[in-house]
């Protein structure tokens, strides 16, 4: 083949051949018809060309080439102002035969163009020492051409049987054979048998062929041809590819071919010369080493070569010799295990002192990707530990390697690099003692055992073997016995393995440090987890081991090397007595036990400070030390097996059962420190650089807090310590403030002291309530052990739906809450630190605990505490943990007072709770703590909101007015509404007797709740406090809150059923038997609608009744009594027809007594069915309070007998036990009383009656009257009598003479 290109080479610009353009050649060999020139430009160089020539080509006899006259760039030319420079070739590719016979080593470039009527050939370049077999190119590149020649005189024709070309200065990597990384095609300066001694029998790899050069140098005194210096040479075209020798194998032949005498034809001194584009250049001059005296200056040895010659004279001609360099003049380091994959390094540095100290060694960069690798290689030796610079491996030993897990896994001994130290005159070579290595900070590149190697008597000789070296940062290796220490993972981490900071100390209790030094680590995962970050004093950055999760064990490690100049060393095995580890506050990403290693000159050996080197180091987030003593540290952990947060706001320990006396807390005078066993990231920032979390619960201010990742499913439990060092304590009580809200608190703790090797919670010295601190919450400070009844609470004990709130809450000691005992509010003595909770709402500002406990004591309505079950902030819900579902269930919810260590006894509560009824809790427990448990000691009931509500409170100490219906008709005038409005109250009184004419004085009054929030209009009153409802003001309205809402309102769920409206009389028991209310019919949108249906109720010492009073109905009644209670209907009336003025004007009073209740029914003998009037409509009374519709008097068909007590006959009758008669002779001249008592004894009367006319009229005699009246005149001393007795017979008697003398029909019929 032969290729022409436009221009010059580097242009690209070829020529296309055939079939595009035609071949111009000087003939064919008629013996090959077949061979013909356009096969020589058709690309393949499977077809030839072969000239037409006899005995041998003479000189330019042939030649091939194209017709360039149908190219573009032709036709382009011969355009105006165009040159024929454009067309000019510069450059030509040529690949001819192997064979001697059918190449030639000189060809010429030539124009060719017309001349009628002949062709003119005109040389342009001639081009020597042209190869076969393989592509070539002319103009040659830059080092595509080399050759060795003759530096010395022969005394015949030289004579090579081999001769080897290297591109390094090892003679490792060799060029030019078919498979090389450069193929390349014989030259030389001439062959004077060329039949038998060409050129390619010294580069045939056969040691019995050899290659004669053709010289004409003569030697003195004899006709004799020899090689002259430089005459003669041997070398390699390697077409395109551009090559650097360095290194050369001769094998020279003993004597010459044919001589009779043995005459030498061999040369002690060789020139390596490589083409430099135009010209060869000598690169090297090699002597036999012990010729080097017998050379002129300027022929001198570029640098020391003892294989060549090595001293043996002639004798060693026919021995291959070479330019490998002496003894240390390179160096280089291996892998000495298996690597998982390529082997990556970033730097490495050799030197000359053991220490590594003093400046580095320079060379050229050696490694066994090759010569040509150097742009890589080099990289590890500029001095740029930047990640983005490295050499990495190309083994290839994965292939059929069961031992290799990685495609690029090296075997042992199979990757490796170094430097090489050119061997120049008087150089001395550096003698390597020390290396310092920067691996890949990823495990998977490094290789975690290197060894050094020399290069001694030209070969590799291993020096140094080193072991267990790291990754991502410097590792000196030798390294003094005692020099270096590691902490290894000994158990795996759920995910990555990251240790912020880490310290070893040369004393047992870590106060003096070790010498610091360069950081050593097994490789980090990311560059920002290198393991220089464990030691920057700063926990805002760390190590991270180089694994996503880091499951196995011993595998993973960071570490120190000490100074050179430090002494640690000398203490031997005990370098290292105490460590300190901060472990990543996650708990995924920490180890439990870590086993600490020393280094001991050529292995690492377990630490002694612990049984096998192995120390629990379980937590992060703070610094934990290891060894401790027993009793140096103590910790708290949640007793809750479930998954949770727990947040701590602080903590403190307490020498003394009672928190009096409280331990050394952390600060910045030292003391004790945090442990934690890690927590939830949420600042990211702190106060300093070696900052924790954990610091929040000692820094004294309770708005700040942490959250404590609590697994004990994935066996990582939770907990916070304190290490007191030196200190040995024990902590008898506990003060802690915990997260506000119910997924960030446990109830109960545990608390567990260091006993030498682990955490404990046992001991004889410790009491089980000084252990498990039950009944916590998390709100104010919670104290553990407390002794029974300094802690009091009061609890829900109803389902609150929408969260507790109180805006405040006071405990006493006397029965009237008003003793001096009272602690009410947050007094003097106890301070603002004594309310606790069970939690609360934080706030998104400082102060975090404006709605805290405290707020409840704090002697202010207008602050509240709100329960930690209330509606919490979409930004505030706990992350990480379910939210709690909004509402408070019975007895999860809580608040109350510490009251130190002096136990109390409350006997009396006073509450003011928010006026909506969904954030109440009607009924509440008062409990204690009795040393172990929370007790319920008291239980209140019918509580509401908005006002003071005290318990206990005596029977009939309070009065309510429940409003049980809503007035559904609008009143004539009134404005039209779509939404129900809440209920109003202008004026409420009551009164002692049932005609309302006696008021009860005095009194508080209690609501269910008042409207607290709500959006003003002109119509509203400014407030509608429940003061207002019985202010003695009618201008003034009170408005329950009817489920409007609190600091919020919705109009679409107002209802105002059993919303009620009372007075609290104190310690005075009354009787209410009568009362007057003015509702209100304010026209606002708020207020107010009356209600229809009301009930009173009474306090009866315990709960809320409705208002009944004792009946006892007439003798012949079907019962003995009843309880007639206390329902009003047809209440909230509209104003007559004749009002004018604007509905809200109105003014009403409605008074009802206790007869006037609908369910104030009274049985009467059925009498009344007889002489009532049983229509209502006709009874006034009953008609205003149940209307004018249906039976009253009797009710229904009257067989009942009973009747409403409005009744207008029973108005003046005894209804209640507690009446007292006004008349004491009203009863006597009473008609209706008079009737009743005939008919029940004339009947009796008229039959007695009956019985004596009977027998007078068959007994007396018919003249008996007259009979009678003569005896009663007889005159005598009994006269008197006797007319007395006449006169009561006398009817007799005339009853007799009526039947014997009468002769009228009814005479016969009572005779008959």
């Amino acid at each position: 083949e032969v290729q022409f290109l436009f221009g010059q080479c580097f242009e690209e610009r070829q020529i296309p051949g055939y079939p595009t353009h035609s071949a111009y050649a000087s003939g064919t060999r008629p013996e090959d018809p077949d061979d013909i020139p356009e096969l020589a430009t058709d690309g393949s160089t499977w077809s030839k060309y072969t000239a037409q020539c006899f005995g041998g080509c003479k000189v330019q006899e042939a030649f091939v080439g194209l017709d360039i006259s149908s190219t573009p760039e032709w036709k382009l030319a011969q355009e105006p102002n165009k040159t024929f420079e454009e067309v000019r070739v510069r450059c030509l590719r040529f690949f001819q035969s192997k064979d001697y016979r059918y190449m030639t080593e000189k060809i010429a470039l030539q124009e060719v163009y017309y001349s009628n009527p002949d062709l003119v050939h005109v040389t342009l370049e001639e081009y020597h020492d042209a190869a076969g077999g393989m592509w070539s190119r002319r103009p040659a590149y830059k080092h595509t051409l080399w050759r060795v020649t003759n530096l010395a005189l022969t005394a015949a024709f030289w004579q090579v049987s081999e001769v080897r070309f290297y591109q390094d200065e090892l003679c490792m990597e060799e060029v030019g054979p078919v498979g090389s990384i450069a193929e390349g095609g014989s030259t030389c300066s001439g062959s004077s048998m060329l039949a038998t001694n060409g050129k390619v029998n010294a580069f045939d790899r056969d040691d019995e062929t050899y290659w004669i050069a053709e010289c004409a140098y003569p030697l003195p005194n004899t006709s004799a041809l020899a090689c002259g210096p430089r005459e003669a040479f041997l070398g390699m075209d390697f077409g395109d590819f551009a090559v650097v020798v360095r290194c050369m194998r001769i094998l020279q032949t003993p004597q010459q071919v044919g001589a009779i005498s043995t005459t030498q034809t061999h040369t002690r001194g060789f020139g390596l010369e490589g083409w430099d584009g135009s010209k060869y250049v000598e690169m090297e001059r090699w002597w036999d080493w012990e010729w080097r005296h017998n050379i002129l200056e300027d022929w001198e040895p570029t640098w020391m070569t003892p294989y060549l010659g090595v001293g043996l004279g002639d004798y060693f001609v026919g021995k291959w010799e070479d330019t490998r360099p002496p003894n240390r003049s390179a160096v280089i380091i291996s892998n000495d295990d298996y690597t998982k994959t390529t082997w990556i390094i970033h730097e490495l540095e050799f030197y000359e002192e053991i220490t590594c100290e003093g400046v580095k060694v320079e060379g050229r960069s050696i490694s066994m990707q090759g010569a040509t690798a150097t742009n890589v290689s080099d990289l590890v030796f500029d001095g740029d530990i930047a990640p983005e610079t490295w050499w990495q491996s190309n083994c290839s030993s994965f292939e059929g390697n069961s031992s290799l897990s990685r495609p690029g896994a090296c075997d042992r001994q199979e990757a490796w690099i170094g430097l090489f130290f050119r061997p120049d005159l008087g150089r001395v070579l550096p003698n390597i003692q020390c290396l310092r290595l920067l691996q890949s900070r990823k495990q998977l590149y490094t290789a975690q055992s290197i060894n050094l190697w020399h290069w001694m008597g030209g070969e590799w000789v291993l020096f140094q073997n080193h072991r267990d070296l790291g990754g991502g940062w410097w590792n000196r290796r030798p390294a003094v016995p005692y020099s270096m220490w590691r902490a290894v993972n000994e158990g795996g981490s759920l995910e990555q393995w990251r240790v912020m900071e880490i310290r070893a100390y040369r004393d047992d209790l870590c106060l003096n440090e070790t010498t610091r030094g360069e950081p050593l680590g097994s490789g980090a995962l990311n560059y920002n987890d290198h393991f220089r970050l464990a030691f920057d004093d700063s926990t805002m950055t760390g190590w991270g081991a180089d694994c996503e999760a880091c499951n196995e064990t011993g595998v993973h490690w960071v570490g120190q090397q000490l100074p050179v100049y430090a002494d640690d060393h000398l203490q031997e095995m005990n370098v290292v007595r105490c460590i300190r580890v901060w472990q990543s506050p996650r708990l995924e990403e920490q180890v439990r036990f870590i086993r600490f290693d020393i280094w001991t000159g050529g292995d690492w050996t377990d630490s002694p400070f612990a049984e096998n080197g192995i120390v629990e180091v379980a937590g992060g987030g703070s610094w934990l030390r290891q060894p401790a003593l027993t009793l140096s540290k103590w910790r708290l952990r949640p007793a809750t097996n479930r998954d949770t947060i727990w947040r701590l706001a602080e903590v403190r320990f307490y020498a003394d059962s009672d928190c009096l006396h409280e331990l050394r807390m952390p600060d910045i005078t030292g003391g004790s420190s945090v442990m934690l066993s890690g927590y939830r990231k949420e600042t990211f920032y702190g106060a300093s650089d070696m900052f924790s979390e954990g610091f929040y619960a000692v820094d004294g201010d309770r708005d700040t807090s942490f959250a404590i990742r609590h697994e004990p499913s994935n066996e990582l439990p939770g907990w916070f310590a304190l290490d007191f060092l030196s200190e040995l304590n024990w902590v008898r009580c506990v003060r802690l403030q915990q997260g506000e809200q119910t997924p960030e608190q446990s109830d109960s703790v545990v608390l567990e002291f260091w006993d030498g090797a682990k955490f404990v919670g046992s001991d004889p010295e410790l009491s089980p309530r000084e252990v498990a601190l039950n009944g916590l919450g998390g709100g104010g400070w919670q104290r553990r052990p407390a002794r029974d009844g300094t802690i009091w609470r009061v609890e829900n004990l109803d389902y609150v739906p929408e969260g507790w709130v109180i805006y405040e809450l006071e405990f006493h000691t006397d029965a009237a809450c008003g003793g001096a005992g009272n602690w009410s509010g947050l007094g003097e003595y106890y301070g603002p630190e004594v309310a606790i909770s069970s939690g609360y709402v934080p706030s998104s500002v400082v102060p975090k605990s404006k709605h805290g406990p405290h707020k409840a004591f704090d002697k202010d309505p207008n602050t509240q505490w709100l329960s930690q079950c209330f509606a919490i902030p979409e930004r505030l819900e706990p992350i990480g943990v379910p939210s709690p579902p909004v509402g408070c269930h019975p007895r999860q919810a809580w608040i109350g007072l510490d009251l130190g260590i002096k136990p109390q006894v409350v006997r009396c509560v006073r509450l003011l709770q928010a006026g909506y009824r969904r954030m109440q809790s009607s009924t509440v427990a008062l409990s204690k703590w009795d040393g172990n448990n929370w007790k319920q000691v008291e239980e209140y009931s019918g509580l509401g909101g908005s006002t003071w509500h005290q318990r206990p409170a005596g029977p009939n100490t309070m009065w309510r007015v429940v409003h049980t219906a809503a007035v559904e008709k609008q009143c004539r005038g009134q404005l039209s509404r779509n939404n129900n409005r809440l209920w109003g109250v202008a004026e409420l009184q009551f009164f002692s007797d049932q005609d309302c004419s006696v008021p009860i004085i005095g009194g508080v009054p209690i609501v269910s709740g008042t409207v607290e929030a709500y959006r003003p209009t002109i119509m509203d009153d400014t407030s509608y406090d429940a003061s207002r409802a019985i202010d003695g003001d009618q201008d003034t309205v009170w408005a329950a809150n009817c489920h409007y809402g609190w600091d919020f309102y919705n109009v679409s769920r107002v209802d105002c059923n059993d919303e009620w409206l009372g007075v609290n009389y104190g310690s005075v028991a009354v009787e209410v038997r009568c009362m007057r209310i003015m509702q209100s019919r304010l026209e606002s949108s708020t207020c107010c609608d009356p209600g229809t249906d009301l009930r009173l109720e009474r306090w009866n010492g315990t709960t809320w009744l409705e208002a009944t009073w004792r009946h006892e109905p007439p003798p012949a009644a079907p019962e003995d009594f009843r309880y007639l209670g206390a329902d009003f209907r047809m209440m909230g009336q509209c104003p007559p027809d004749s009002y004018e003025d604007p509905i809200y004007m109105s003014r009403i009073w409605e008074q009802r007594a206790r007869k006037d209740s609908d369910n104030c029914i009274v049985p009467l003998t059925g009498a009344i069915a007889l002489l009532g009037k049983s229509f209502c409509i006709e009874h006034p009374a009953c008609t205003e309070a149940v209307g004018g519709a249906g039976d009253c008097c009797p009710i229904g068909d009257g067989s009942t007998s009973e009747s409403r007590c409005c009744c207008s006959f029973l108005q003046t009758e005894i209804i209640f036990v507690d009446e007292e008669e006004l008349n004491p002779f009203r009863r006597d001249f009473n008609v209706e009383y008079g009737v009743l008592i005939l008919a029940e004894r004339l009947p009796y009367f008229g039959a007695v009656i009956a019985v004596f006319l009977y027998f007078t009229a068959q007994c007396a005699r018919p003249n008996a009257q007259d009979s009678v009246a003569t005896w009663a005149g007889r005159p005598g001393c009994c006269s008197f009598f006797r007319r007395m007795i006449a006169r009561v017979l006398w009817p007799l008697m005339s009853w007799r003479s009526f039947l014997a003398e009468g002769d009228a029909i009814f005479v016969r019929v009572c005779l008959w």
